[in-house]
């Protein structure tokens, strides 16, 4: 089966950036896992040179913290 092949697009305006940083804080918690595990290489959300990465990292941390708490 073929992949799908990422274009991965260099620059973002900072409006693009800013509508991902609040699609970011709106994602559920089963999104936030389904794009961690199943993004491809050079997504937005990962990328160092954007500010998006720390952005999903804290969510994604969050997310670990509390759902630790609910298992506990």
């Amino acid at each position: 089966m073929a992949r799908k092949r990422l274009i991965v697009k260099k620059r973002f305006t900072k409006e693009e950036i800013e509508k991902m940083k609040e699609e970011i804080k709106a994602l559920s918690d089963e999104e936030v896992i389904k794009v961690y595990k199943f993004a491809p290489i050079g997504h937005p959300y990962f990328r160092r040179d954007l500010p998006l990465a720390g952005l999903f990292k804290t969510r994604l941390i969050h997310l670990r913290d509390t759902q630790g708490e609910k298992n506990a």
